[in-house]
């Protein structure tokens, strides 16, 4: 749903747990937002001065050149100023994670960050340094329908995928948690990690009536 209303009301969309394809508005001074699954953003633009604030969720920014004035994100605690260039934006149960994929923006405290920089913002606490390899596979992947793992733990890969199933998938068995894997996925489809899972692990999945998939040791 879109608030339309005129003034300094700010408009919201959400896009719910489960689509396809990322909802992607657009605000007035052109800057394209693109919506993970789960997320609700609000913004505003007022006097030549653009804010985003990220309510939940995850989102992907692509900011004009022909940009004019101001464009803030926002966060709970944390603030950026965003240049030209693309930037992906996840609000985490105990952080808030912002990429720039490319152009440039400064944090709150006036650091910079280029294209390739990672800041984590955990309270009042912000970190930044170059992202690895992966996070920004990842960053740009979900936009494109697909999940990108290397090495992360089944309970991470599953929680990842409950984002976009409804049912869920389950792990019966707690042992099987810690089993590591590596691939890259459909998002709205775990037939290739079902299959993936029993062929390297042994691991089985059985469909409820429900259309849940319960995960248990082979």
């Amino acid at each position: 749903s879109r608030d339309m209303e005129s003034g300094h009301t700010p408009r919201r969309e959400t896009r719910p747990k489960v689509g396809l394809m990322p909802v992607m508005p657009q605000c007035d001074d052109g800057t394209r937002i693109e919506l993970n699954t789960g997320t609700r953003i609000s913004w505003r633009i007022d006097k030549g001065e653009s804010r985003i604030w990220l309510e939940r969720g995850e989102i992907g920014l692509t900011v004009p050149a022909s940009l004019r004035g101001k464009l803030t994100l926002e966060a709970g605690s944390a603030r950026f100023t965003l240049g030209t260039g693309s930037f992906n934006a996840r609000q985490q149960p105990e952080s808030f994670d912002f990429l720039v994929l490319n152009g440039m923006a400064d944090s709150v405290r006036g650091d910079g960050l280029t294209a390739g920089a990672m800041a984590r913002v955990i309270g009042q606490n912000v970190a930044i340094g170059p992202a690895d390899p992966v996070t920004l596979d990842r960053a740009r992947s979900w936009k494109d329908g697909q999940l990108v793992f290397e090495g992360e733990s089944l309970d991470f890969v599953v929680a990842e995928f409950n984002r976009y199933l409804d049912p869920r998938i389950v792990i019966a068995d707690p042992a099987l948690s810690r089993i590591r894997l590596g691939g890259r996925f459909t998002t709205t489809n775990p037939n290739d990690l079902l299959t993936a899972l029993h062929a390297s692990f042994g691991i089985r999945s059985q469909r409820s009536e429900n259309g849940a998939i319960t995960l248990t040791a082979g």
